[in-house]
């Protein structure tokens, strides 16, 4: 009786199986560090330049109504949702936009008065602070814009 040719199949050994389990698992583990981290600074970014623009048409309206104290300006009058927590201060306000929620501080320093001619020159500044995700403040997500204007004495 002739003797039959035997083939082996070639395998992949359990050895081998559990490297490439291995690899897949880390670059898996990898592209999901790289998409979490990707979305963070998204919203980091996101809420920077929300901030960063609210705080912008803040200091832009306040300088167009002639950098008046802080007394007889109100940011509320802009009507786009502004609110001021204390009905007595004018300098602090809050905005919701986008799921971010910002806090502002409207601040003014009168830098050089020249009284021979009339003029003071103006610093305001606007400080927006937003919360981050457990519903803190901190100096660390904040921005501050300030802009000179001049003031004719009339």
């Amino acid at each position: 009786m002739p003797v039959k040719d035997i083939h082996f199949v070639k395998g992949v050994t359990l050895i081998e199986g559990l490297v490439a389990m291995a690899i897949v698992s880390i670059l898996g583990v990898g592209a999901l560090s790289y998409q979490y981290f990707g979305a963070k600074h998204f919203r980091i970014a996101h809420e920077e330049l929300t901030a960063t623009r609210i705080g912008q048409l803040v200091i832009e309206d306040w300088k167009a109504n002639g950098a008046i104290d802080i007394i007889n300006y109100d940011v509320t009058e802009l009507g786009l949702g502004f609110e001021k927590p204390d009905a007595g201060d004018n300098s602090y306000y809050t905005i919701g936009i986008d799921g971010v929620n910002l806090h502002l501080i409207l601040s003014f320093d009168d830098v050089e008065v020249d009284e021979e001619v009339g003029v003071t020159l103006r610093q305001i500044n606007v400080k927006v602070q937003w919360e981050d995700s457990s519903g803190n403040l901190s100096s660390s997500n904040s921005i501050t814009l300030s802009t000179y204007a001049r003031l004719d004495s009339d």
